[in-house]
């Protein structure tokens, strides 16, 4: 049920404007998933009007997982508040099983949407594809980002995954 309403206030949200600017892509962000209680950091920074990179940390402590990852995305607007991305990365897992490291090595495709709804609150879809050694799986992701000032806020985001995994995640996120 929860899950129907945070995807009918994303859907209405995209569909309105009220004088907000474009989505900032130059953040950082911190936070914790409750999938497997692992710590995320994540980066954007803007290239130019069009480009911008990509960064992203996460170390699952409890089963000793760790996974980065590096990229390049393109954004156009879709309208004054709402643009379209679709960014690709470089990914790196690793994990410790006893005296064992294992290391596999692929990469993540991403689409999406973020729109400004308001001037402090930005609502997000996307849908990753992620292929790694052999393993291919799909996640799709929704999210809201409430600005508190003008560089600091915070973030909620959900992802579910092809494989029935999902996930919820809660930080703060520092505008630059």
């Amino acid at each position: 049920m929860y899950k129907v309403i945070l995807v009918s206030v994303l859907v209405a949200g995209f569909s309105f404007d009220l004088k907000a600017e474009q989505p900032s892509y130059n953040f950082i962000e911190a936070g914790f998933s409750d999938y497997s209680t692992r710590l995320e950091l994540q980066g954007n920074f803007e290239i130019n009007d069009n480009f911008f990179g990509v960064a992203w940390y996460m170390d699952d402590y409890f089963d000793e997982f760790t996974a980065y990852s590096f990229g390049a995305g393109y954004k156009t607007a879709i309208n004054n508040s709402s643009s379209f991305f679709a960014q690709a990365e470089y990914t790196d897992y690793s994990s410790e099983l006893g005296p064992t490291e294992i290391s596999s090595n692929g990469y993540d495709i991403t689409m999406g949407v973020r729109s400004m709804v308001t001037k402090s609150t930005e609502l997000s879809f996307d849908i990753s594809n992620r292929n790694i050694e052999s393993s291919t799986f799909t996640t799709v992701g929704v999210g809201v980002r409430q600005d508190f000032t003008d560089n600091f806020g915070g973030y909620i985001r959900y992802d579910i995954n092809d494989f029935g995994g999902d996930a919820v995640g809660l930080g703060i996120s520092v505008k630059f």
